[in-house]
């Protein structure tokens, strides 16, 4: 992968960085006013110290001069002056401790006081913001740039006492010789372009970097961290992130020092330049005090001065190089700070009358008062927790299952997809006892059925595939069931009977010996002799890997086993039928407006986001939503005869009338569609109704 090329940075836009600063110093004025005021005026004075301590050297050296070469006396106030040199320097020291003392002071209040607005600015904005990608950057930066800010404190503030000194020994020198300050000032502007042009250098470089940085903590966090690490292991992801790991950091290594290489060659020169013009200034100076022009305390004052006045030239010049560096980073708080919500009240905008939005506010409102309700029920009479087996070491031989998914045979696309997606579920959930099979039907067909279906033979030799893919590894086994068509007078159609609910029906009555109805069997048949459990899924229905294990152990535990009374048709304790909870999967909860509203909510859609609620864990009875395990004997007995043919649509919440309860441990993940469809049967709708209405009051009466 190679690195974005770098956004070129101009002189004029380099400065124009520097923009920022004077917003970033109203928030460090805001933070700490009085500290400010006093940081100010300790570096003042300390800026000037540097000349008065220089005069005084001046004294001192030319008095003990004439008094060691021309036998005259010390100067009346010497020993004054020696003491008063002392005090300067005392001064100096307690003074650049003073304002370090204030810098880290300003920078903490700087810091608390940036991160309150930055924290209040983002919950100022609307939702719309949070869906670009580029607003988390923006987000990140601003908040690594209101941390520690010392750097930047100490730098504004060494600029003033750097001019203030610089301005003051540059006047002495100006007076000695004007031209000593020209070559000076000359000398050190090529270091400081070259120190300004790597320094813009450095920010383009860590600025592109910034993805592929983000990249590598990203991997670094997926290999190593305590959440990741045994994923990563278990997967063989490991080497995959060693690699790219390396691969990615190998090139932002590379870039580091080609651009660290190239600055230490060009600041090298540029240095020795700078060096040889001061030296060349000490060297005129000593000239002119060889030859009598001036005295040896002239000549140690000027040194300083020309010393003092090169290293703060160049402290000017190259400071605000790296204060433009900064000044480009606090663009990102700057930047930040100028994002303002999308939606925005017009001008001209209507206020809506409250009976307008009340009414719109009722649905959400009653929804947070079911909730409520329901936590304080759970408060008081807390659920009770399902007993579980611990079947992590495997299935035992007792419970052997079959997860069963009913679908329809559409087209050869949608085949190869079902019995891939049965081979994605048996990968996450392999054991010796349990088994996946696909139960088919062909569509509906006004002529009859079919003498021969190309999509039943390719499911049929899709599924031996898989059967002696991992005939080897001895962990469940494949199986496709297909069912003859049988005409529906109340469709008027031929199809295959009962659709969904027909199939397990058949399915159960083919494990338990009692009839078939299936006309192709594929699969090693002998395996299905002991089934005990059906794990039923839609087509789209995933099963998230060890559920099955889940499932099984909690139906298996003895308190959970179904148990009827004397008739045997009636189930007295335990449970038939367990629905797990059941979710939407993200990438089909964002492929339209559609999903993601009514995939957002389990108050919209109750049927694809089962959950728990406060009546079912007070009465220990849950809503069945098609998707599940049940044991086949206990469902047989209570399902299999009392509904009538031909009128029911829905079966699900009616077979969970009869001995269902919900685990919330184990979920679900359900494919929500991307439009809203509706295929009406030629009125059978009503028709269904009415037949299973007149069905229920005779059972009635």
């Amino acid at each position: 992968m190679r690195l974005p090329e770098s956004k070129h940075h101009g002189w004029e836009e380099r400065m124009y960085a520097l923009r920022n600063v004077p917003p970033v110093m109203r928030i460090f004025w805001d933070s700490a006013p009085s500290c400010v005021s006093l940081s100010l005026v300790f570096r003042l004075i300390t800026a000037l110290l540097p000349l008065g301590a220089l005069l005084i050297t001046r004294l001192i050296i030319n008095g003990v001069v004439a008094y060691v070469s021309h036998s005259r006396a010390l100067p009346k106030h010497f020993w004054l002056l020696v003491v008063g040199d002392f005090a300067l320097a005392g001064l100096s020291v307690v003074l650049t401790r003073a304002v370090d003392y204030l810098d880290e002071v300003l920078a903490g209040r700087f810091t608390m006081s940036s991160s309150l607005r930055i924290m209040k600015h983002a919950a100022e904005l609307d939702l719309a913001s949070y869906e670009d990608p580029n607003f988390y950057d923006q987000l990140e930066r601003a908040r690594v740039q209101a941390i520690d800010r010392v750097s930047m404190i100490r730098a504004v503030g060494q600029l003033i006492q750097q001019s203030i000194v610089a301005v003051s020994l540059a006047a002495s020198v100006f007076l000695f010789s004007p031209w000593l300050v020209v070559i000076l000032v000359g000398c050190v502007v090529p270091a400081f372009l070259g120190e300004t042009h790597y320094a813009f250098q450095g920010y383009a470089l860590r600025f592109r970097q910034t993805p592929i940085r983000r990249r590598l903590d990203y991997l670094r966090t997926l290999a190593s961290s305590k959440e990741s690490a045994k994923e990563a292991k278990l997967f063989g992801l490991g080497r995959f992130f060693t690699s790219r790991y390396d691969t990615f950091s190998q090139q932002v290594h590379q870039e580091d020092v080609s651009l660290a290489r190239r600055k230490l060659v060009a600041g090298s020169l540029l240095g020795l330049a700078s060096t040889a013009c001061y030296y060349g200034c000490y060297a005129f100076v000593i000239y002119r005090t060889v030859t009598g022009h001036l005295s040896v305390g002239d000549m140690t004052f000027l040194a300083g001065a020309i010393a003092g006045t090169s290293t703060n030239i160049q402290a000017i010049f190259s400071t605000p190089s790296g204060l433009a560096d900064q000044a480009l980073f606090l663009g990102d708080l700057i930047r930040f700070f100028s994002i303002g919500p999308q939606i925005r009240t017009r001008p001209d905008g209507r206020s809506v009358s409250m009976a307008v939005i009340l009414p719109l506010l009722l649905v959400p409102a009653t929804g947070a008062a079911i909730d409520i309700v329901n936590q304080l029920i759970a408060l008081l009479f807390p659920p009770r927790v399902l007993p579980k087996l611990d079947l992590s070491k495997g299935i035992p031989d007792d419970c052997v299952t079959v997860a069963a998914v009913p679908t329809l045979l559409l087209n050869e696309s949608q085949t190869r997809q079902m019995v891939e997606a049965l081979e994605v579920r048996f990968l996450g959930n392999r054991d010796k006892n349990l088994h996946f099979a696909l139960l088919t039907d062909s569509v509906d067909s006004r002529s009859g059925p079919a003498d021969e279906d190309p999509l039943i033979r390719l499911c049929s030799q899709l599924i031996e595939r898989l059967n002696r893919k991992y005939a080897q590894q001895s962990r469940g086994a494949f199986f496709h069931f297909h069912r003859r068509q049988v005409y529906c007078a109340s469709e008027g159609t031929w199809m295959g009977w009962e659709r969904k609910r027909g199939k397990l029906l058949d399915f159960n009555g083919f494990l338990r010996a009692e009839h078939d109805a299936f006309s192709v069997k594929t699969g090693a048949l002998a395996l299905l002799k002991d089934v005990r459990y059906v794990i039923t899924l839609d087509s789209d229905t995933q099963l998230p890997r060890d559920a099955a294990r889940k499932l099984i152990g909690t139906l298996a535990h003895p308190l959970n086993r179904a148990v009827f009374d004397r008739s045997g048709k009636r189930l007295q304790r335990g449970y038939a039928i367990l629905q797990p909870k059941a979710g939407v999967d993200l990438q089909s909860a964002r492929k339209s407006r559609l999903a993601a509203i009514f995939s957002a909510d389990a108050t919209f859609d109750v049927y694809t986001r089962a959950v728990s609620d406060a009546y079912q864990d007070l009465f220990g009875e849950g809503s069945f939503v098609g998707k599940g395990i049940y044991d086949i004997d206990a469902f047989h007995r209570l399902v299999d005869t009392w509904l009538p043919e031909g009128v029911l649509l829905s079966h699900d919440m009616i077979e969970g009338c009869v001995g269902a309860e919900y685990q919330l441990n184990v979920a679900l993940l359900d494919h929500y569609g991307s439009a809203a469809e509706f295929r009406p049967s030629d009125g059978c709708m009503p028709l269904a109704i009415s037949r299973l209405l007149k069905h229920l009051l005779q059972c009635g009466n």
